[in-house]
């Protein structure tokens, strides 16, 4: 892939990231607030020096995507998990998919973890943009 493509793609999946968790505000986004907004903050500054790593497409493309699932996944609601990211985001677009309180803890446990593995990643893209 280009590198013009990957920041495309970089950048898109941001901005969708950004929409998804502004659309599923509840306390959960609150409580995480203090972890997440670094981590946005970390997002964009690896954005603005995505040129420093050009030879880091993959790490670059896969950082994009996680962001994007974790905000995808992440359990919320206004007082209690009643949503997702996906459920919410579906519902800005007219389609009703329901949230399934089957698999609660799974999205807990998973969003946490893709967080944890967003922190990795953007720390070690901005640490190789640092080089």
């Amino acid at each position: 892939m280009h590198i013009n493509s990957i920041k495309t793609v970089y950048w898109v999946a941001f901005g969708l990231s950004i929409i998804i968790l502004f659309s599923n505000i509840g306390l959960g986004l609150i409580a995480l607030g203090l972890v997440i907004l670094p981590i946005l903050i970390l997002h964009v500054i690896i954005g603005l020096s995505l040129p420093k790593l050009q030879n880091h497409k993959l790490a670059i493309f896969l950082s994009a995507i996680n962001l994007l699932t974790f905000a995808l996944l992440r359990p919320d609601g206004v007082h209690s998990l009643s949503d997702n990211g996906l459920s919410s985001f579906l519902d800005l677009v007219g389609i009703s998919a329901g949230y399934n309180r089957d698999y609660e803890d799974y999205f807990v446990y998973s969003s946490l973890l893709l967080l944890l593995v967003q922190v990795i990643a953007d720390l070690r893209l901005r640490k190789l943009a640092r080089r």
